[in-house]
């Protein structure tokens, strides 16, 4: 018994590292974007998102209507981005935007999250995404090369309006994705050069959103179990992309891997003595 108690702690263990947001991460200053065969971008504020658009899928009850803690799931994508250079210390910088040297865009697929929220008189709901599930990826357009891959951290959510309600009803979301893999080491840059790399690296993603499709009449579906109900709807998103970095690393799978061996094994010692 000990030794399963054991097992499913050393399974915690590597899920909560992988999936945690850091406990004190700074906005990085004026820091740099390398893009293959293109001159490199240096003193970046933040990314500029000027259009988005996510399709959302909602879990609905067998009333047809959102409850707490019925599911969603979406994809979509952030597209038309520039860059607003560095004008002030922290996530706070502003003036008009500059061009990126080629288009890129940010794709995402299999978010998921949970209702915490719903008012049934005005519609207005309140959402967290899971942590770990899901996957964004930075592309340039017309490229299928991969520059570079995310995962959504805790905390990450948002808020609507209205989910019934009419074109250009408004939300906001919080992402919070950490950045999982690079196709080049030098790719993102701190202002000194330094390259940023998986592992206390992440990029909060807050937009303003809008329905641009209004929900759908519940229908059935089986995204969230047989036989159950959902609706869904477009938004689009406009906002921008700031560049963390938290003051300890998350472990590497390796050393996750060895720190749940480490604990097996003292679950093996301990049932020796008994």
């Amino acid at each position: 018994m000990e030794f399963k108690k054991l097992a499913a702690v050393a399974t915690l263990v590597g899920s909560a590292a992988i999936m945690s947001a850091p406990v004190q991460a700074e906005v990085l200053d004026a820091w740099q974007l390398n893009l293959p065969g293109y001159a490199g971008v240096s003193n970046i504020g933040h990314l500029v998102v000027s259009g988005g658009l996510t399709t959302v899928t909602q879990q609905l009850n067998a009333a047809g209507e959102i409850e707490v803690g019925s599911k969603f799931n979406n994809f979509g994508g952030l597209y038309s981005i520039t860059y607003t250079p560095e004008s002030c210390v922290g996530g706070c910088d502003f003036g008009a935007p500059d061009p990126l040297p080629i288009t890129i865009e940010y794709n995402f697929s299999g978010l998921t999250g949970t209702v915490t929220s719903y008012d049934l008189t005005t519609g207005a709901v309140e959402y967290v995404f899971d942590a770990g599930v899901g996957t964004a990826e930075l592309n340039i357009v017309g490229d299928s090369n991969v520059l570079a891959t995310f995962a959504p951290a805790a905390p990450s959510g948002g808020s609507l309006g209205n989910f019934h309600g009419g074109v250009n009803i408004s939300g906001t979301s919080n992402l919070l994705f950490a950045l999982t893999s690079v196709s080049d080491d030098s790719l993102f840059q701190d202002k000194d050069g330094g390259n940023l790399l998986p592992g206390n690296v992440f990029f909060a993603i807050d937009t303003t959103n809008q329905i641009f499709t209004p929900a759908s009449a519940p229908a059935a579906c089986d995204t969230f179990g047989v036989g159950g109900l959902c609706s869904q709807i477009v938004v689009t998103q406009q906002g921008k992309i700031d560049a963390l970095r938290s003051s300890s690393e998350i472990p590497e799978p390796a050393t996750l891997a060895l720190l749940a061996l480490g604990i097996l094994g003292m679950g093996a010692v301990a049932r020796r003595k008994n």
